[in-house]
């Protein structure tokens, strides 16, 4: 398995990854939701998240792709989002992480949470960044399960958001 930087044409395949994982993981946690989903929007939201020039004014996004051979089969998207005055506000915030189901439980998952910390990490000599964060599904166990190995935490005092999900976080 090998890690690089996401690029412009990996836009499609991305869209691919997320429609199955999707199916895979989230078919009985919301149904609706995605049999609403359409390859077509993914390729779209992916190829507009990819373009060099896309809109940056709510913080600078960073993303990495594992390839086997020539398949894609995982993803990690993370914002370092900004706030008022263009400055950089401390946390990190892991908004994809995802490998496909023929991939999973392959370690693909681990090494790309890892370099997206590392990224986030590495930051730090160019802003406070202590804390990474993220949102889970209150009832993507396996995804809990996967963090909570991995050193995160969930935040019990944070109110749930949109979609009945959890904040979870972990210090860099």
């Amino acid at each position: 398995m090998e890690l690089r930087d996401a690029t412009p044409e990996d836009a499609d395949t991305i869209a691919g990854v997320l429609l199955a994982v999707a199916h895979h993981a989230y078919a009985e946690l919301e149904p609706r939701r995605v049999a609403m989903m359409e390859l077509d929007d993914l390729r779209t939201e992916w190829a507009g998240r990819l373009r060099p020039d896309r809109d940056r004014s709510s913080g600078d996004t960073f993303g990495v792709v594992a390839t086997e051979g020539d398949r894609l089969v995982g993803v990690a998207w993370w914002l370092v989002p900004r706030g008022p005055h263009d400055v950089e506000v401390a946390d990190g915030v892991l908004t994809h992480l995802v490998v496909h189901p023929i991939a999973q439980n392959c370690g693909v998952g681990t090494a790309l949470l890892a370099h997206a910390e590392d990224a986030l990490r590495a930051r730090r000599g160019e802003r406070d960044a202590q804390t990474a964060r993220t949102r889970l599904h209150e009832g993507n166990w396996w995804a809990a399960r996967f963090l909570e190995h991995r050193g995160w935490e969930r935040e019990p005092d944070a109110a749930p958001g949109a979609g009945s999900t959890h904040a979870w976080s972990r210090e860099l």
